[in-house]
């Protein structure tokens, strides 16, 4: 599939507004497009235009896809077409892997990943969201809970694997089988019931003192917010620190399939460092490294694992490989880890240019993709620049209007933690180390407020609700920064209900129409900011293509006026900045305007301030 940012016609626009003005017996007048898009059919020929339309008065969004000629036509139906197509070409191989087929010899093995299809299974209740509530026992929970959901369909697709005489080994928390194996057992494997899509495990690269204070990180942390009493893991292609360096003292290093690697040691710096002046955002954090030396992502899943055995709440991920635009198999294991385990993951964007592809995992939906900014070695935010290098090319969806990263923060001509005597000093720059900057402050966060480490949903949209800082585009949401520059101490009083509240709730496709999940007093002439964000499912049919459900964000005044509204197709968030022209009461309103699979969860958050 190909798509693209709609330019449309001012005709085409008026047959839209005309077709529902007549479907639906709403007057013309009051009916607003708020969104349009065009998606391109290649493997059937065909063009649309998507359009959202707004009923002011009812506050409904209507949705209608028209051809060139303005002719309505079912984009559900030709999704599907389309998707049968690819289906009927490649089978169940991922089309890279199909690629890959072609140029391969009949005995060369590659190594694969299978992903299986799920069974059924009603997601176990979370920890109450603002609650407070201790985590790592719900954390374990959800860790055995989704290890027994998964296990029939792994050890049966396992046993059937082995029965063909393929070594194998199956990942205990997600519904994935690795294994070496030619093309012709790869297109054998694939013909099994259990399998959803196969997948080449690929190999991934690193994504190469006033950072600290640019994202105002010294606040929260002379309040006592440090990120004491959070585990936090960091993934790492290398992945062994030195560990005699003093200011990363009581680091727990994992050995498997790791190497020594200074990246490793930079980014831990940048995360808990506690020298006195290059000190990390989150000292006081507990911290467990370990990666993979090869960077092959199944091995940087299983290391994954581990870490979250160990009781990591928060991973960072500062490495990463070439999306090719698309959502593959390590981009999907963190959005299963997000959505069916809990965990709240920050992955560098990469490091292709600003006209270069977002990675891979960062393309995944549910996970925290960060770009970076050069803060000019100042702490004023006013000279501020994103960095050349800070990759920033969307991943390929429906309708074309995802938008990679969600935030930005510092990642040019960073000092941090080194693997020899004086133990600190420059280590560069990249997008690998604008992500710790951010994790540790969502540390920072699940300290001020315990129940966000259940809760990542919600860590997502109160980090972009809070990220102010507008680097390039447009302040609400744009290319480069996504909502904007990390504000540490705006996030952390957030986090405590301080300037604005947050919350978290289940949400399914049986859920309401329209839910107002938050009702509060706003004052006129303040900057406003709001945010949702939920899951997509991993077991979505068009999972690769589009979230499992398309919500829009409303701001609705007392009377029932929607103010500001935020309705993309292909985001699984939201986001609104206005300023309110009246004071008084407003509600937060999600509304549901489709959804092919329960994306278990949704968080909110809005703060009032700059």
């Amino acid at each position: 599939m190909a798509c693209g940012k709609a330019d449309v016609a001012q005709d085409l626009n008026n047959a839209a507004l005309e077709q529902i003005a007549k479907s639906t017996g709403v007057p013309i007048t009051r009916l607003k497009i708020v969104n349009s898009a065009q998606f391109h059919y290649p493997l059937q020929g065909k063009t649309t235009t998507q359009f959202k339309i707004l009923d002011h008065q009812s506050g409904k969004i209507y949705g209608i896809s028209l051809d060139d000629r303005g002719k309505e036509l079912n984009s559900t139906k030709l999704q599907n077409n389309e998707r049968s197509i690819q289906v009927a070409q490649n089978g169940k191989l991922a089309p890279g892997l199909t690629k890959k087929l072609t140029n391969t010899s009949s005995q060369q093995q590659i190594r694969v990943a299978i992903w299986l299809k799920e069974p059924s299974s009603t997601p176990q209740p979370r920890p109450a969201a603002n609650g407070n509530s201790p985590s790592l026992v719900s954390l374990k929970q959800a860790d055995e809970d989704r290890a027994a959901a998964i296990k029939p369909v792994v050890n049966s697709a396992s046993n059937k694997l082995k029965n063909l005489g393929f070594q194998v080994k199956a990942d205990k928390n997600a519904p994935v089988i690795y294994s070496s194996l030619t093309p012709s057992q790869i297109r054998q494997a694939a013909k099994l019931g259990e399998v959803d899509q196969v997948y080449e495990d690929k190999q991934m690269q690193p994504t190469l003192d006033v950072a600290r204070a640019t994202i105002f990180a010294h606040i929260p942390q002379s309040q006592g917010f440090t990120g004491s009493g959070i585990k936090v893991g960091e993934i790492e292609v290398g992945g062994r620190i030195n560990t005699a360096n003093p200011y990363l003292a009581g680091t727990v290093q994992d050995l498997t399939f790791s190497c020594n690697n200074a990246h490793a040691d930079a980014v831990a710096g940048m995360i808990r460092s506690t020298h006195p002046t290059i000190r990390g955002i989150a000292p006081a954090a507990s911290l467990w490294v370990g990666g993979s030396c090869g960077g092959w992502s199944s091995e940087l899943q299983d290391r994954t694992n581990a870490a979250a055995n160990w009781g990591a709440q928060v991973f960072n991920l500062s490495l990463g490989g070439d999306s090719g635009r698309t959502v593959d198999s390590f981009a999907r294991f963190y959005d299963d880890l997000v959505m069916n385990r809990s965990r709240s993951v920050v992955i560098a964007a990469g490091n292709s240019g600003n006209s270069g592809n977002v990675g891979s995992p960062a393309v995944a939906y549910n996970v925290i993709a960060v770009g970076s900014f050069d803060d000019r070695n100042t702490n004023s935010w006013l000279d501020d620049i994103i960095s050349s290098f800070s990759s920033g090319v969307d991943p390929i969806s429906t309708n074309g209007d995802r938008e990679k990263p969600e935030i930005s923060a510092p990642g040019s001509n960073i000092k941090s933690t080194t693997r020899v005597s004086p133990w600190v000093g420059s280590t560069g720059s990249g997008t690998s180390y604008a992500a710790p900057m951010v994790t540790g402050v969502v540390a920072q966060m699940m300290q001020a407020n315990s129940s966000l480490t259940s809760w990542p949903e919600a860590v997502k949209a109160i980090l972009m609700t809070t990220a102010v800082h507008n680097i390039e585009g447009s302040t609400r949401l744009s290319e480069l920064d996504g909502a904007g520059g990390t504000a540490s101490d705006r996030a952390v009083n957030l986090a405590r209900n301080i300037g604005g509240k947050w919350g978290g709730q289940s949400y399914s496709c049986s859920s309401a129409t329209n839910i107002d999940v938050a009702t509060f007093s706003l004052t006129s002439g303040v900057r406003t900011r709001a945010t949702i964000a939920w899951d997509n499912n991993p077991s979505y049919v068009n999972y690769a293509n589009q979230p499992s459900a398309d919500l829009d964000l409303q701001i609705v005044n007392s009377v029932g006026t929607v103010v500001s509204s935020s309705a993309s197709w292909d985001n699984n968030y939201e986001i609104v900045d206005f300023t309110p022209s009246t004071s008084g009461t407003y509600k937060l309103r999600v509304q549901k305007h489709r959804c092919d699979l329960t994306p278990n969860w949704l968080g909110w958050s809005w703060r009032q301030g700059n």
